[in-house]
């Protein structure tokens, strides 16, 4: 069947100043035959340099498990361990 795994999410921010944690996590419970279950977990760091930048620093799959988002066991894997920076400027 196309019915996707039950999946349970996760999120913490904690702000001090001008700083803020987030940890996020997503449990995948298995589907047998199709996909097996994971626990992925994210972080991030972000400071906000004025009311309209942030900078961040993010790290995807820390855990770094083999996490899918289709049920298509054809289809591609979500990347593996990886950090990234960012810079947002509303305006």
């Amino acid at each position: 069947s196309n019915i996707p795994p039950p999946r349970i999410f996760s999120e913490f921010n904690y702000k001090i100043k001008n700083f803020v944690l987030t940890l996020n996590t997503i449990y995948s419970f298995e589907k047998k035959g199709v996909n097996p279950r994971y626990l992925l977990v994210n972080a991030g760091f972000s400071f906000l340099y004025n009311p309209n930048l942030k900078l961040s620093i993010i790290a995807n799959n820390i855990n770094n498990v083999v996490a899918y988002r289709s049920l298509d066991p054809n289809s591609m894997p979500l990347p593996s361990r990886n950090i990234k920076f960012q810079v947002s400027y509303t305006f």
